[in-house]
């Protein structure tokens, strides 16, 4: 068996700008042996993309409402891989990252049915900063969850980061507007993302909280680690 451990990247938190809500639990890591990195089945891709807007299971103990929409993942290198659409196209591979904007290569960018809203310089992606155009995408789809009319940056990412081998290459990353949207559950060892909609989400009773403050750009930013048991870790943004 794999080693357990905190299951959120440590690039995540060493980028707490979202003031996200944490909440921890140890958990099999992403590294460990086993199918994490296999990808997913037939039929958690067609759960996922078919639209169909299945819900998460509801239990006795299951503080995630019934509205909730589950995404099956792949974990690759430490990061989670998920395919999400734009406007309409077929869905192509983005990893998951709460500390980026989201970003999409040139190439998937041919999928926007939208011009660029201007030019500007982003750093994050190497030791040079990269240029970028701001487009706006009329439609964002994980499943039958959606982002509409969401700003973006398209950029040119450096091939390490999007090769993957015999693999699709990389479409981009899916960043924090999705924590803005949703509250995030992560579940490593089942693989999935459950999306839960505003005002839904309950962090579980039997945890308890740890106040956090960052300061990014001169601005505090309020957040909380709620330490629970389970397999996964609860994202959420916490104020501005």
């Amino acid at each position: 068996m794999g080693r357990t451990g905190m299951s959120v990247p440590h690039h995540w938190l060493a980028r707490c700008g979202l003031a996200t809500v944490l909440l921890f639990a140890p958990c099999m890591a992403v590294e460990a042996a086993g199918p994490a990195d296999d990808p997913p089945s037939a039929a958690e891709i067609e759960h996922a993309l078919g639209g169909a807007g299945d819900t998460a299971p509801a239990s006795e103990t299951d503080t995630v409402a019934v509205q909730s929409i589950v995404v099956p993942f792949v974990a690759e290198g430490g990061h989670i891989v998920i395919e999400a659409s734009l406007d309409g196209h077929p869905p192509r591979p983005f990893f998951l990252d709460s500390g980026a904007r989201t970003t999409v290569t040139r190439e998937a960018a041919q999928d926007l049915d939208a011009a660029s809203d201007g030019d500007r310089l982003m750093a994050g992606f190497g030791p040079h900063l990269v240029a970028a155009k701001v487009v706006t995408a009329r439609k964002i789809a994980l499943g039958a969850a959606v982002i509409e009319d969401q700003k973006l940056l398209v950029a040119e990412l450096r091939n390490g980061l999007v090769d993957r081998g015999s693999k699709p290459r990389l479409a981009g990353l899916i960043g924090a507007e999705l924590l803005r949207k949703y509250t995030v559950r992560i579940d490593y060892h089942n693989r999935r993302l459950t999306l839960i909609p505003p005002g839904r989400f309950e962090p579980p009773a039997e945890g308890f909280s740890l106040p956090l403050t960052t300061q990014i750009r001169a601005r505090r930013r309020r957040a909380a680690k709620d330490v629970v048991g389970g397999n996964g870790a609860d994202l959420r943004q916490a104020g501005a």
